[in-house]
């Protein structure tokens, strides 16, 4: 299993290669479709943080902060995911780049074909896709409500994914 993180940037780095990069809201909801695609065809979640159920549909929330100053814009580049460490010789601020070469080949292979497929749709398509779940869809009362930190459950996730054939966009 990876860190969204990891995943996110992957999925960006690719968007960026190709020229045709992507918004936060694409991006999340890159990250649910080939996070679903793996429970689907692996049963195991991809990386290892929560999805959370947000207006627009699913959210890793760590990304999204780490992203959301592009607003609706384009991510034209990596962040550098700075951190904090306290050690007993004091704090220590690390910067941690991505590597490509730490997803391994068979996995990048998967999520380039689901990043393909997945780029064909309008950002707004993804989410009215998402939407269109019965995770979300139970959810949605609460969700416009503005309730927070509701997640999504990945054995849920992926039983609507084996019982809709329609949903497998990836």
């Amino acid at each position: 299993m990876f860190s969204a993180m990891d995943i996110a940037d992957f999925i960006l780095q690719n968007r960026i290669d190709a020229r045709e990069p992507i918004s936060n809201l694409e991006l999340q909801k890159y990250l649910y479709f080939v996070n679903a695609r793996f429970l689907f065809e692996k049963n195991e979640p991809l990386f290892e943080e929560p999805l959370e159920k947000w207006k627009f549909g699913p959210v890793v929330s760590d990304v999204y902060h780490e992203y959301k100053n592009s607003q609706a814009n384009k991510i034209t580049e990596l962040s550098r995911h700075e951190s904090v460490e306290i050690t007993d010789e004091g704090i220590k601020f690390n910067t941690n780049e991505f590597d490509t070469t730490s997803i391994p080949l068979d996995v990048q292979r998967i999520l380039n074909e689901s990043i393909e497929r997945l780029s064909k749709f309008d950002p707004f398509e993804l989410v009215e896709e998402t939407h269109k779940h019965t995770e979300w869809k139970n959810d949605e009362a609460r969700i416009m409500n503005g309730e927070q930190h509701l997640v999504y459950d990945s054995e849920l996730m992926k039983n609507y994914f084996i019982e809709h054939e329609e949903a497998r966009i990836w």
